[in-house]
């Protein structure tokens, strides 16, 4: 069963200016999946949580993921993101998913319903046992209000075709854990922005960032991973960490600015992405105007 590696992006999904998902919208996708492809990343997961997964109907979720299919024509694994608060629903785009010809899916643990461990197993269970692709599992504590322990994770890497984690928690520790407890059984993918450089300094495999920072995502990965060169990839960490800093407590303070940051970000470089969906909102223009000088001296947009 294929095993996924490298840097694996999530990308937005496209709306005009009214939020629609129209045939603009839908080149624009295209454009997004090229933008990755171009460079250099090993796949791409669309309708994630940066995609506002959870604000789109089932019939435009399942465009999203036939057109970064059709788009990305096999040249690097589309790995579209199947969650949902029930088995039935996480099935149904499974499903769907495995049917149109993705490589895998990526799959978070069932929100809002707080199940228990046995709860969760089973779920994923079910999930596995109707595919027959790879499944990322996806740890997202805070938004889903569920944490996958590494104990949890261990009994899942048990399920034939559960072999990589997306993990969100933040918690350093469990890049270890998860490798002592899972063995060659789980890939292990760092699944914030950032500190990428220390998750891999403890043992990440993979990485699944923003994509709006692709090229730089690709440069510290070899850097870091295939070079084994630590002083490129400081450099390269120190140019990223500047994109990233926070401009204010309001980025830090709320959750959701991360979709509206990257959807800002690609409009700066120039693919009309369009805004969130409410009810999240678009950045401020004093946050739009740190941004364009932060992706400036980042070489990422011109002066």
């Amino acid at each position: 069963m294929e095993r996924f590696k490298g840097v694996i992006p999530v990308i937005p999904t496209p709306f005009n200016r009214d939020g629609d998902f129209d045939g603009k919208a839908k080149e624009e996708l295209r454009r997004v999946v090229e933008f990755v492809i171009e460079a250099g990343v090993d796949g791409v997961i669309p309708a994630a949580g940066s995609g506002e997964f959870f604000l789109l109907s089932e019939s435009e979720r399942k465009q999203v993921f036939d057109i970064t299919i059709d788009q990305a024509r096999g040249r690097i694994p589309v790995i579209p993101n199947a969650s949902a608060a029930s088995t039935r629903e996480a099935i149904m785009y499974s499903q769907y998913a495995e049917k149109v010809g993705a490589d895998g899916v990526m799959v978070v643990a069932p929100y809002y319903s707080m199940p228990s461990e046995e709860e969760i197993f089973r779920f994923f269970s079910h999930v596995g046992q109707a595919i027959s692709i790879p499944i990322m599992v996806y740890n997202d504590p805070f938004p889903t209000g569920v944490d996958i322990s590494p104990k949890l994770l261990a009994r899942l890497s048990n399920i034939t075709n559960i072999n990589s984690v997306k993990e969100s928690s933040m918690d350093l520790t469990r890049v270890q854990s998860i490798k002592r407890l899972c063995g060659e059984k789980m890939t292990y993918f760092f699944g914030n922005d950032h500190p990428s450089l220390d998750a891999f300094l403890l043992g990440a495999e993979g990485w699944v960032p923003s994509a709006y920072f692709a090229p730089l995502a690709v440069e510290l990965y070899k850097n870091m991973v295939e070079q084994k060169d630590m002083h490129k990839a400081h450099e390269t960490y120190a140019k990223l960490l500047e994109l990233l800093e926070p401009e204010s407590e309001g980025e830090l303070s709320n959750p959701s600015s991360y979709v509206s940051l990257q959807k800002t970000a690609f409009e700066l470089m120039g693919m009309s992405v369009g805004p969130p969906r409410g009810p999240l909102s678009p950045l401020t223009d004093d946050a739009k105007n740190a941004l364009r000088k932060k992706l400036t001296r980042a070489g990422m947009i011109a002066k």
